[in-house]
């Protein structure tokens, strides 16, 4: 075995599309992009071996006065992979930078108290609650955010070094990209593969951490020939618990928490006719109606922990206007797997209401097709999935719905986000008439079909362990892999 290798191949099921990976914390939030980014930008705040939350470039951190002040102290003769420092100073100037950028689109959640927000959301001062001293960086709000290390553990939140970007703050080419995490970007490989190689001298590395990761992407048939050609070669495959995959001798399979929500989107475009709230129930309706008859989707609510009145009465008749119609679903590249059983059902649904699907097949390799998608601009259906976690939290409701960083899901008729605000004024958990609200709002608007709820799967080769690789956690940290 050469435990210096590993390869991370990453299954359709995560990536639809075989998208080419990009190093842009615009797309940093898709889960393929994720997984390269997550060991290539240094983040404050990670989710750590053990589960739990732990300091990275923060040695320590803190918070004070009721949660509405925050303390990272800043790690000593922390560097880019091109030798340029990482200091509390420069973390504070570059997280301004990230924040203007992504207040011109939508209000960052949690950001959005820090002191000072509203005047340096329109440009008319600096942010008073982004400040530093030393090495300590402080983040400071008017009231205490509900998961504000969380979103620190984001990429988009991290430190993207100097060198990524061109004097008008365009970035440079992607194979010029530049470190501040555990592993440097090594190549780009001509098929689209990305190669990672580590950097012995960083804090958080063990000698015996993978030095080399290649990620590629890959189905069932090419890692059983990779694994018969290379049997003393290490690798991981990144799946979802959708995908059944053949057993290999001795590899270890890893069910993640079902996390994860597959949904039907219905876009209500002003001028066409899903713009009726009718038409869209009446839809949703017949969808649900097939579902139930189509194992393994169900009428699942938007949670697995919330019940209450997730679910249309399937004994209700709607009038609508559907008959005849033809529905645009938007998609990158052709929908197969869980997408494309999707799919079947969806279309099986829309023939029931007198109407059919034109699949628009949208050019996976064109830089502006995510936005377009998530825009919403070029079709009336689609197929998506969003990572929700266990159970509810306001906050994450709130980037789903109310910002554009994320799914970018529907909210027509306000109802969801006044209830995520409203919530934010009473602060903590969520109650049981919060998930009522949620649930029939998610009704009434009819925009949101959750089909499936679903999560990670991981498989290890023979060389593997799988103790730090977590149910729990989507993205593990490379440093962290341990051999057996």
């Amino acid at each position: 075995m050469d435990p210096g290798h590993l390869t991370y191949f990453i299954s359709k099921a995560v990536d639809q599309d075989r998208l080419q990976f990009q190093f842009d914390p615009e797309t940093s939030d898709l889960e393929a992009n994720s997984l390269v980014l997550n060991n290539l930008i240094g983040t404050l705040v990670k989710t750590g071996a053990s589960g739990r939350s732990v300091p990275y470039l923060a040695e320590q951190y803190w918070g004070e006065d009721g949660g509405r002040t925050w303390t990272y102290k800043i790690r000593n003769n922390l560097t880019c992979d091109d030798g340029s420092p990482i200091t509390a100073e420069l973390f504070a100037l570059r997280l301004k930078a990230s924040l203007k950028k992504y207040s011109e689109t939508t209000t960052p959640i949690d950001f959005s108290m820090l002191r000072g927000w509203a005047d340096f959301a329109k440009g008319r001062a600096d942010l008073d609650g982004v400040s530093f001293d030393q090495d300590h960086l402080y983040l400071k709000f008017d009231t205490p955010p509900e998961m504000i290390n969380e979103f620190l553990k984001m990429p988009y939140f991290g430190y993207w070094c100097e060198a990524n970007f061109k004097a008008d703050g365009s970035l440079v080419p992607a194979e010029n990209f530049v470190s501040s995490g555990a592993y440097s970007l090594s190549s780009i490989h001509p098929e689209g593969d990305v190669s990672l190689t580590i950097r012995p001298d960083w804090f958080s590395v063990r000698p015996d951490s993978p030095h080399k990761v290649r990620f590629q992407y890959a189905n069932q048939e090419s890692v059983l020939n990779f694994s018969q050609a290379r049997p003393d070669s290490p690798f991981i495959v990144h799946s979802k618990t959708t995908v059944k995959w053949e057993a290999l001798t001795g590899a270890v399979q890893i069910e993640g928490i079902p996390g994860w929500l597959a949904s039907l989107i219905i876009n209500p475009r002003p001028g066409t006719i899903l713009e009726s709230e009718r038409n869209r129930r009446a839809l949703r309706l017949a969808l649900q109606r097939e579902i139930e008859r189509s194992p393994p989707f169900a009428n699942h609510p938007f949670y697995v922990t919330g019940q209450q009145g997730h679910s249309l009465d399937l004994d209700e008749e709607i009038p609508h206007e559907l008959k005849g119609k033809v529905l645009t679903l938007g998609f990158r590249g052709e929908p197969v797997g869980i997408y494309g059983e999707m799919l079947s059902v969806l279309k099986n649904a829309v023939e029931n209401v007198g109407a059919r699907i034109e699949v628009l097949n949208l050019d996976p390799n064109d830089p502006n097709v995510y936005q377009n998608i998530k825009e919403g601009q070029l079709y009336d259906l689609r197929l998506t999935a969003v990572s929700l976690g266990g159970h509810f939290i306001n906050a994450v409701v709130k980037m789903i719905f109310c910002t554009t960083m994320g799914a970018t899901y529907p909210d027509p008729s306000g109802r969801i986000c006044r209830l995520v605000k409203k919530q934010e004024g009473l602060g903590g958990a969520v109650t049981p008439d919060y998930i009522q609200e949620f649930n029939e709002s998610l009704l009434a608007d009819s925009c949101v079909v959750p089909m499936r709820h679903y999560g990670n799967r991981w498989l290890l080769s023979p060389h593997v362990s799988a103790e730090n690789i977590l149910p729990v956690s989507d993205i593990p940290n490379l440093e962290d892999i341990q051999w057996r």
